[in-house]
């Protein structure tokens, strides 16, 4: 089970953008527990082998493989993890790029905390959103599979008894009359 924790990593390959953005944004207010920084993208998918950040701040232009090509790979491997570029060039293929990936924001460099924050602070709410519904569907899966099981063991004393209770059945069968010589033949 994924911890209740968020986490981020921040990717650029300046080394002033990544200790700027740690020490300018408040994370831990804005929610965000652990930040880890890299200068590359191959550093990046070193450390996805065994971590799935739930936020990736990334520079678009990087040495070797840029941001869309690492978020193309981090969507390829299923991680639903939310996407900030970050950029000091207004390239129209990137933004296309960006809009395919679904990123949250694209922010231009030099880049203001505040603009940051809130794009953070976004991500941040839209995660926990998900999270609770996650846990609702999952309690909802665990309910509705306790009660199969109790219908399942009703509907086989009733078999064993002879006894049939049409509303049961009905409510098993979508709707549909189950017929009791169908059910008892394949016993």
């Amino acid at each position: 089970m994924k911890s209740d924790k968020i986490t981020a990593i921040v990717l650029d390959d300046e080394i002033s953008v990544r200790k700027g953005l740690l020490r300018h944004i408040r994370w831990k207010q804005l929610g965000v527990d652990q930040v880890e920084t890299f200068e590359s993208a191959e550093q990046v998918i070193a450390y996805l082998k065994n971590h799935t950040p739930d936020i990736i701040i990334s520079d678009i232009r990087l040495p070797k493989m840029d941001g869309i090509q690492l978020v193309g790979y981090v969507r390829k491997k299923g991680m639903q993890c939310r996407i900030i570029f970050m950029s000091a060039y207004s390239d129209l293929e990137y933004f296309k790029g960006a809009i395919r990936l679904e990123v949250e924001d694209y922010i231009e460099k030099p880049v203001h905390p505040e603009r940051m924050e809130e794009t953070v602070r976004k991500a941040v709410e839209k995660i926990q959103r998900n999270r609770k519904q996650e846990a609702k569907v999952a309690l909802a899966a665990d309910i509705l599979n306790a009660y199969a099981d109790q219908m399942g063991e009703q509907v086989f004393k009733n078999l064993v008894h002879g006894v049939w209770e049409d509303e049961l059945m009905e409510s098993m069968g979508g709707g549909k009359t189950v017929s009791v010589k169908k059910m008892i033949s394949c016993v």
